[in-house]
């Protein structure tokens, strides 16, 4: 087991270590030794106060391993062999492993000295999250216009003697359907596409209609319908606005909306434009989030879904916002759906 969490803390973008109950490091990744510029040896076995100077860590630690405290981020200082001060924000991502009568504790942390860098491995992670869910949508989706070209070759082969306007009508279907593959892979091609634009111009209600496009698939498997109210003529021209980051911030709430909701649901997407913000809303009817967890949903890493997923998401809505000088809001009760507000400036 301890060797899963290793393979875990190694293939997590982050600096990240695990550590037993009295402190002593028991595993640390590669990202946590750059940051904190000790070799391997140096530090397992050593205790965890070797590399952190803020001696409420321990106790932090002890706390977290404790079964009745909500594993919250925290925000401490670490201290690298050079002596230098780290800002670091420390993630719990597990209960404690008893493991041979070991309590282990695994977290990863964020130097937020050097931020900006993990920003952009996130924004990176969180793509590749949504991507995952798009590829494996289109691919059963190509599924059926591959089935009906083949069906239609087949009828062609078996037919020694075929009629003209049959053979035209086949191929006619044929062309239809690789017309339906060509505008699925187009449509896989334009999310994965990261060269940003030239224009000083954005029109909001554009970039959104583009992104439930992308998002057909899961709309109709779900049956969900759309209820959409746009204002006219929304733009922005501030320069701090950048339409791949508005794209993915969409995206990845309209993805855990459609998550959310229940078979044949709803999802209402409406914009606004006030004197000096545009406004976008996006509301669901799923099953809402927990008062104990409204806390917690930007956190990365953390997801009230299937363990499969990374739980980055709404992380990278919050850091986009924020880059682009925005903010998001979210309303939610149990059972009642949930609302998310994006704020950003004209």
């Amino acid at each position: 087991m301890k060797d899963f969490l290793n393979t875990v803390i190694d293939n997590v973008p982050l600096p990240g270590l695990s550590t037993n109950l009295p402190g002593d490091i028991i595993y640390l990744n590669e990202e946590a030794i750059n940051i904190l510029g000790y070799s391997m040896h140096e530090l397992i076995g050593k205790n965890i106060s070797k590399a952190v100077s803020d001696v409420t860590f321990l106790k932090y630690l002890i706390n977290t391993c404790s079964n009745s405290l909500d594993r919250k981020s925290s925000e401490f200082i670490f201290k690298n062999k050079s002596g230098e001060d780290i800002v670091v924000r420390v993630f719990p991502i597990k209960q404690p492993l008893i493991t041979k009568g070991l309590s282990i504790l695994s977290f990863f942390f964020i130097d937020e000295t050097n931020l900006f860098y993990h920003k952009v491995r996130l924004d990176i992670s969180g793509k590749m999250e949504a991507l995952g869910i798009l590829t494996t949508s289109i691919l059963h989706e190509m599924a059926t216009p591959l089935n009906t070209m083949r069906g239609r070759l087949e009828l062609i082969h078996n037919n020694p003697y075929p009629q003209r306007e049959n053979i035209s009508k086949h191929l006619t279907c044929i062309g239809n359907q690789l017309d339906r593959l060509d505008g699925l892979t187009s449509k896989l091609l334009a999310y994965v596409k990261t060269k940003p634009t030239s224009s000083k111009k954005w029109y909001i209600n554009r970039i959104i209609k583009n992104c439930i496009k992308l998002l057909e698939t899961e709309l109709n498997t779900k049956q969900i319908q759309l209820d959409i109210c746009y204002s006219k003529s929304i733009f922005s021209q501030n320069e701090a606005i950048n339409a791949y980051a508005l794209e993915q911030i969409v995206i990845n709430i309209l993805l855990n909306a459609i998550q959310a909701s229940p078979l044949m649901g709803i999802i209402r997407i409406h914009t606004l434009r006030s004197e000096r913000k545009i406004h976008i809303f996006i509301s669901d009817q799923g099953t809402g989030i927990e008062s104990k967890l409204k806390n917690r949903i930007f956190e990365p890493f953390f997801s009230k879904k299937s363990s499969k997923e990374r739980g980055l998401g709404l992380f990278i809505v919050k850091e986009l916002t924020l880059r682009i000088k925005g903010h998001v809001r979210f309303r939610s009760r149990v059972n009642n759906g949930s609302v998310f507000m994006i704020t950003i400036p004209v």
